[in-house]
């Protein structure tokens, strides 16, 4: 927005939201500096602004960056080096949506892809800790611990059906424990501890965290990257923003910490 300002009787401006801020901080602009913006329907003291102007002239109030409007302390949300009110907030992340998160936030540093597979990794050394009592359940479930001697030439149809059916409760467990392990480190600390050790954080694109079923379901959606040969998470490191299948499917990125 574009600041007007008088000063010894003239007119002075335009100036954008930065300058006009940093005049009003230094002195230059007072309380009883008359000022205009476009929209204003005349020239007015600064304190007559907004019904929050004593607000403004505090250091922790401003300008929203969007509609200009005068905003108090805890008013406006920071994003970047944009400041925004309640009012203008739906309408500005719909174009950061659009736009990219790049676009608004500037200096994001989106994590590759190799880095995340080492992120992987450090996350299945962890989960092994609790896959070592599963496997063992699974050996006593089955009775594999109590078979001894030669292999019968007369399969067991017993035994192998009982392999089977511990093979699926397995797998169905691990996967749930996946899932779980997955959402809650996302959506309560930002990343998996796998994700955190090197540095990174799942976000939305408009760089909110992202919610615990959103999380969940990404889990499900990077399987299925996983299941396409790994197609789906070697598209990361062709994509501008280091999206594999997963991130795009539940509208996510994983970016470096600042």
């Amino acid at each position: 927005m574009e600041w007007y300002f008088a000063e010894a009787n003239q007119r002075l401006g335009p100036v954008d939201d930065a300058e006009f801020r940093s005049l009003r901080e230094t002195g230059r602009i007072r309380p009883d500096t008359l000022v205009w913006h476009s929209g204003m329907p005349d020239w007015r003291p600064l304190s007559a602004v907004d019904a929050t102007s004593a607000a403004v002239l505090s250091p922790d109030g401003g300008f929203c960056t969007e509609c200009g409007r005068a905003a108090g302390a805890g008013e406006l949300l920071a994003f970047g080096d944009s400041r925004v009110c309640a009012g203008c907030k739906d309408l500005f992340f719909q174009r950061v949506r659009e736009q990219g998160v790049a676009s608004t936030r500037g200096k994001v540093h989106y994590a590759g892809f190799w880095i995340r597979v080492l992120a992987r990794f450090i996350d299945g050394l962890i989960l092994a800790v609790f896959y070592f009592p599963l496997g063992m359940w699974f050996v006593a479930y089955t009775g594999l611990s109590r078979v001894s001697g030669p292999v019968s030439d007369t399969p067991d149809f017993a035994l192998a059906m009982k392999i089977f059916a511990g093979l699926g409760l397995l797998s169905a467990l691990e996967v749930i424990l996946n899932a779980l392990y997955d959402a809650w480190f996302i959506s309560h600390r930002g990343g998996t501890p796998g994700k955190l050790i090197l540095g990174l954080n799942v976000i939305r694109p408009t760089g909110e965290q992202v919610s615990f079923g959103r999380a969940f379901g990404r889990y499900f959606a990077f399987m299925l990257s996983y299941l396409m040969a790994g197609v789906g998470c070697i598209i990361a490191g062709f994509d501008p923003e280091k999206r594999s299948l997963h991130d795009r499917i539940c509208d996510t990125r994983v970016i470096y910490k600042r």
